[in-house]
C-alpha cells in the first residue's frame, strides 16, 4: 500500500487460552468417544471457494472407497453450501455426511471435541485461527500450505499434533495424498500427540 516501512507493526493473529469449563467438556467428551467405533472428519469453516471445501469432499469419496468407519462432518455457512450438498449426493456418500450449518463460541469447541481429525484445505489462507482451535482441542489437523508457515511455532506451544503433508500442486489438492493422511490419521490419532511432515 506504499506506506512506509517504518510505520508498520505486525499484529500476529492467535487464540485465546480455553476456559476451565471449555477445557473440562472437551475432556469429557473426548473419553466418552475415545473407542468408539466410528471416527469423525471435519471440515469447519466458511464453505466458500477459497476455503476449498470440494477438496474435502473429493478426498472423503476416496477415502470411503477404502474404509466405512468415517463421518465426515462439514461444519459452517456459505455460497458453495448447495453444491457440496449435491457433490455429496453425486458421489454416493450422503449417509456418511453431515451438514450441522454454522457454528460459534462454545459449538465450534463441541466440534471439535468430537472430531478425531480436523482437516483445513484451503486454497487462499493468510493465517487460519481454527487449526489453532482444533490443536488446542487435542485434534490432528491436516492443513494446507497457506498455514502451515506458522504451525512448527504453535506445536511447540500447544504440544498438540498436525501433519504437513505438501498435499497442493498446481491443479490443487493431490487426492491421493490427501485421502492416505486422512486415513492414516484415523488409524493413529489415539497414539497421542505427535507431529508428522512427509514431502
Amino acid at each position: 500500500y506504499h506506506q512506509d516501512p517504518a510505520k508498520v507493526v505486525t499484529m500476529h493473529n492467535a487464540v485465546y487460552p480455553l476456559s476451565s469449563d471449555i477445557l473440562n467438556m472437551v475432556e469429557e467428551k473426548r473419553k466418552a468417544h475415545e473407542h468408539r467405533k466410528e471416527k469423525v472428519v471435519t471440515f469447519l469453516g466458511r464453505i466458500t471457494m477459497q476455503k476449498g471445501p470440494e477438496y474435502f469432499v473429493e478426498a472423503a469419496s476416496l477415502v470411503l472407497q477404502r474404509t466405512h468407519n468415517i463421518r465426515f462432518c462439514m461444519a459452517g455457512s456459505g455460497d458453495m453450501m448447495n453444491d457440496m450438498i449435491n457433490m455429496v449426493a453425486a458421489r454416493g456418500i450422503a449417509d456418511r455426511f453431515h451438514f450441522p450449518g454454522f457454528m460459534r463460541g462454545k459449538q465450534v469447541y463441541e466440534a471439535f471435541a468430537d472430531s478425531d481429525v480436523y482437516v483445513m484445505p484451503s486454497v487462499s489462507e493468510p493465517f487460519g485461527i481454527s487449526p489453532l482451535e482444533a490443536m488446542q482441542c487435542g485434534v490432528p489437523s491436516i492443513i494446507s500450505d497457506g498455514v502451515l508457515k506458522v504451525m512448527p511455532r504453535c506445536l511447540n506451544w500447544a504440544g498438540r499434533a498436525f501433519i504437513n503433508s505438501r498435499m497442493f500442486d498446481d491443479n490443487g489438492w493431490k487426492m491421493p495424498s490427501a485421502q492416505s493422511s486422512i486415513k492414516m490419521l484415523i488409524t493413529c490419532s489415539s497414539s497421542g500427540n505427535w507431529a508428522i511432515q512427509s514431502a
